[in-house]
């Protein structure tokens, strides 16, 4: 990070927004499975009370004891989390690899920069590679879609272009 930080002085990192998102839920959800099968005893209070986990801290409840469906005696929903992140030290890596991206993820929110563009494209590409798949052979998806082109790399190129209407297909103006 350093040759970053001398050559680019005034940046922020930002971590895509998309991914932010999508790998939050899926962090704690392999956490916990791993905790499950470490703790069976209380595989049944990590997948109720899960959400937990999610919940903005200011929210949990502090002070009101209440009966619970895992747990025998009355509890607050703090003692419920406390308890299930000592179980297992697993359950804190995810939350210390945020903790260490932390600026990246500050700057993240308060950016309105997103690569979702570029993701819709790469969405778009790979459904086109996948079209060929409804043929019987790519050689009558090749002259169904672009006899003007030789090689298979440049007729899913030109697929993609024309899709994205970067450009327009090739057609040969017939003189009379």
């Amino acid at each position: 990070m350093r040759l970053i930080d001398e050559l680019f002085t005034h940046t922020k990192i930002i971590i895509d927004k998309f991914h932010l998102v999508q790998h939050i839920p899926r962090a704690l959800n392999k956490t916990q499975i791993r905790l499950m099968k470490k703790f069976k005893k209380h595989s049944r209070k990590s997948k109720h009370y899960r959400q937990l986990f999610l919940k903005y801290p200011m929210l949990l409840n502090t002070t009101t004891y209440q009966s619970t469906y895992c747990f025998k005696h009355l509890i607050r929903q703090i003692d419920i989390l406390n308890f299930l992140l000592e179980l297992s030290l697993e359950f804190q890596i995810p939350f210390q690899t945020f903790k260490t991206y932390q600026a990246y993820i500050e700057n993240t929110l308060i950016t309105p920069y997103t690569d979702g563009p570029i993701e819709g494209i790469n969405h778009k590409i790979k459904v086109i590679k996948r079209i060929p798949f409804d043929y019987r052979s790519f050689y009558h998806w090749v002259t169904c879609h672009a006899k003007h082109v030789s090689s298979t790399s440049k007729v899913i190129k030109s697929c993609i272009f024309m899709i994205q209407n970067l450009t327009k297909p090739k057609t040969k103006i017939l003189t009379e």
